[in-house]
């Protein structure tokens, strides 16, 4: 990660939606 801007934007955005998925059912979603 680093030299690739928008492949690291990519990986935080899916690690963001996974954690969302993931404690989605605690948070009613």
């Amino acid at each position: 990660m680093g030299d690739y801007g928008y492949d690291d934007n990519g990986v935080f955005v899916i690690f963001l939606i996974l954690i969302l998925l993931l404690l989605g059912g605690d948070f009613g979603y």
